[in-house]
């Protein structure tokens, strides 16, 4: 098959298209913690619990940032792996 017997690859296009929230969300995940550990740096409950907890949130935070980065990392991957066209009886060529 040709170049221009080819059509766009869809499933390429929605990975372009869900990065930017992709993206979004994994700045949310990675700063899901700020309010918590704000409070706690201001004082809001001293104990030796309270700085046990904080180190959780603090473990948690960097956890679900990485997690973020990591999902967007891979989405972009995948998006600069996949060809721009293929043959129209290809599923990436009528992905929803």
């Amino acid at each position: 098959m040709t170049d221009e017997d080819k059509v766009e690859n869809r499933y390429r296009s929605a990975l372009h298209g869900a990065t930017p929230g992709a993206r979004t969300r994994a700045n949310a995940a990675g700063s899901a913690f700020s309010s918590v550990l704000s409070a706690l740096t201001n004082e809001a409950w001293v104990s030796t619990t309270a700085d046990a907890f904080s180190k959780t949130c603090t473990e948690m935070q960097t956890k679900a940032g990485n997690a973020g980065d990591s999902c967007v990392e891979e989405m972009t991957s995948r998006y600069s792996r996949e060809p721009a066209k293929v043959d129209p009886s290809d599923y990436r060529a009528t992905w929803y």
